[in-house]
């Protein structure tokens, strides 16, 4: 209020004409009213907080989210992560991982824990170098070796081949026995609790029951979580036929013919004089039993041989 609506605010009054003195003590407290009024309308802006709280609050969120999710990150960050145990060689296969299902391309790493499904068959390669070929319908899990293993299979159902290296520690086979490898080729079968053994190259050991069996190249065994394992007359080869893979050789080296054969089977070759060899042939290998195959191809080319306990000696 300014002076000039003071003295309308005084003329206005309805009632004996007041006093001088009595006017300038009207004027001087209406004036200190205004004195004391400006600085309050001045300084209320300033210390009204809310609006300064609304401008801070989405920082202190920004601030508490960033908190959280870097404490967030250093926790995943300190978690252990799978290892990479090998990698997929082929398409098709299926890797089971937390709970879901991802389809493995080839060269896809393995992890740690991988429940390996293959419903058309597949190969992997191992880190330590070892290859396993996984049949049809055969579920298989990678795990993490312990100890000195440098591999650890766990084979719930269907049949594998293993091409092992020759690498320090153990490889390990687990099904409802322990087949443990020796550097080797061998298959495992799992059907209904009862672990098969068939060995094309090397020694395995297949243990349960508290007692354990070696086998050797061209011998066969199983075993289960109750049975002690025992030797049976199966023959390795058959066992494996699945594995094997049908080629044509065209106008090849009968040497090259007969090495396939023995990394394909359990029979090896003794030549006294490489030049009984020295053709070429072409002939198409398959499924047929080896010991026909061997007799099919020698005899066709009229190569003397004998064979004793699957070692063929050509002479």
């Amino acid at each position: 209020m300014n002076d000039g609506e003071i003295e309308e605010l005084l003329r206005s009054y309805d009632g004996p004409e007041p006093r001088p003195e009595t006017r300038a003590a009207v004027m001087d407290a209406a004036r200190g009213v205004k004195r004391r009024r400006e600085p309050t309308a001045t300084v209320e802006p300033v210390t009204l907080p809310p609006r300064r709280r609304k401008r801070r609050w989405p920082l202190a969120v920004a601030a508490a989210a960033v908190l959280l999710l870097a404490a967030g990150l250093c926790w995943k960050l300190a978690q252990p992560s799978p290892e990479c145990l090998g990698r997929a060689l082929e398409n098709g296969m299926l890797a089971e991982r937390c709970g879901s299902s991802t389809a493995l391309a080839k060269g896809q790493p393995l992890l740690a824990g991988d429940r390996l499904s293959a419903p058309r068959g597949g190969l992997v390669e191992l880190s330590d170098g070892s290859t396993v070929k996984l049949d049809s319908a055969t579920e298989l899990v990678i795990e993490e070796p312990a100890g000195k293993q440098r591999a650890r299979l766990s084979l719930t159902a269907g049949r594998i081949l293993v091409r092992a290296s020759h690498l320090q520690g153990e490889f390990m086979v687990l099904g409802s026995a322990k087949v443990s490898v020796l550097g080797t080729v061998f298959g495992v079968a799992e059907d209904s609790g009862r672990t098969r053994v068939g060995v094309l190259r090397g020694r395995v050991a297949l243990a349960s029951a508290g007692s354990s069996l070696e086998l050797t190249r061209g011998k066969s065994g199983n075993a289960s979580a109750t049975a002690a394992p025992s030797a049976t007359a199966d023959d390795p080869d058959v066992m494996l036929g699945w594995a094997r893979v049908g080629k044509t050789f065209h106008d090849r080296p009968l040497s090259e013919v007969l090495d396939w054969i023995a990394d394909s089977s359990s029979y090896r070759f003794e030549i006294d004089d490489v030049r009984r060899i020295e053709r070429t042939v072409t002939v198409t290998v398959g499924d047929e039993p080896v010991r026909a195959l061997i007799d099919r191809i020698l005899a066709g080319c009229s190569i003397r041989y004998s064979i004793a306990a699957r070692n063929v000696k050509i002479e």
